[in-house]
């Protein structure tokens, strides 16, 4: 269920948006596992542990 479930969306960036090494297609919503590792262009990563 998308309401129970975290999802991350790369709104067209120049660098990219990926989940655990893996390109997210722009503008699809993806959704994240219990924990995440979030690379947000090319030198920003973040894990996300989620909690639901």
């Amino acid at each position: 269920k998308k309401d129970t479930e975290l999802y991350l969306t790369d709104l067209g960036t120049v660098n990219g948006t990926y989940i655990d090494g893996k390109k997210l297609q722009q503008h699809k919503p993806t959704r994240l596992g219990k924990v995440s590792q979030v690379r947000l262009g090319p030198e920003t990563t973040i894990e996300i542990e989620t909690e639901l």
